[in-house]
């Protein structure tokens, strides 16, 4: 894919401190150990010493934790096939167009996401990423936040989120990814069985999921200003091969360093 050139320098907020998520999703924010991926929505088990081997593909070993019950992919796992727009390259992007050329760092995002956990996870990619371009390795990478709220986060609403962050959206190593509809995230970012596994039920209130055209809903999108996600504060580690090299389900709470290092190895193994 051809991309136009970075032309903003990354700023920094301090939003790395944040944690905690729209408490539905679970405690994969709660009592867990950061980066390594405990608590609830199938994360694992919490002893350390996770017994697995070495995963055919990978570039790492194998993380402390066992996730591999998790709903969401893990070490080992190749990462779900999907197709998104990139609205500001104008393209569809697509997980093979990765493959032999970039190491990926995804997160999953909304812009009116209202405690802070959203700016918090693209906090830790751009605290990443200028890591890796001050090593030169971002020929490399691809940093991809993918928005799980298309009817609302438009070209317009993102590209403000990632001027915020002093990031150019179209910079040659960030992919700011949107589904095209509510039903391309639930058959994408939703689903366990080939998708991402991640639980993004649209809280409407009084009328919530199953509610009808009044509450929210029309022809099976969500619709309104005031609804909010429960979701993980979830970041993906993958390999130019497709293949997981390390989850961090506890991701607000994770240090900067040891995603950085965990990149690092990934590229330059």
């Amino acid at each position: 894919m051809k991309r136009r050139s970075y032309l903003g320098a990354a700023g920094l907020g301090g939003l790395s401190g944040l944690a905690g998520c729209l408490d539905d999703a679970g405690s994969l924010t709660d009592g867990g150990t950061a980066g390594s991926g405990s608590g609830s929505g199938g994360s694992g088990s919490d002893d350390p010493g996770s017994g697995l081997e070495q995963a055919e593909g990978a570039v790492l070993g194998p993380p402390d934790l066992d996730l591999s019950a998790s709903s969401h992919p893990t070490y080992g796992d190749r990462v779900p096939s999907y197709t998104f727009t990139d609205p500001f390259a104008d393209v569809r992007v697509s997980d093979t167009d990765f493959q032999g050329e970039r190491a990926q760092l995804y997160t999953f995002y909304y812009t009116n996401c209202p405690d802070g956990v959203c700016p918090a996870l693209l906090q830790q990619l751009v605290t990443v990423n200028l890591t890796i371009r001050d090593e030169e390795l971002e020929d490399g990478a691809a940093f991809v936040p993918v928005t799980f709220d298309p009817g609302r986060d438009d070209r317009g609403a993102i590209a403000a989120q990632a001027d915020d962050f002093g990031v150019d959206p179209a910079a040659a190593d960030w992919y700011f990814l949107r589904p095209e509809s509510w039903s391309a995230v639930e058959e994408t970012l939703v689903a366990e069985d080939g998708g991402f596994g991640l639980p993004l039920t649209p809280n409407l209130g009084d009328g919530g999921h199953g509610g009808n055209e009044s509450d929210g809903w029309e022809d099976g999108e969500p619709t309104g200003d005031d609804y909010v996600f429960p979701h993980f504060a979830f970041i993906l580690l993958v390999n130019e091969n497709g293949i997981v090299e390390r989850a961090y389900p506890n991701a607000t709470t994770t240090e900067p360093s040891r995603i950085e290092e965990d990149m690092l190895a990934v590229l330059e193994g």
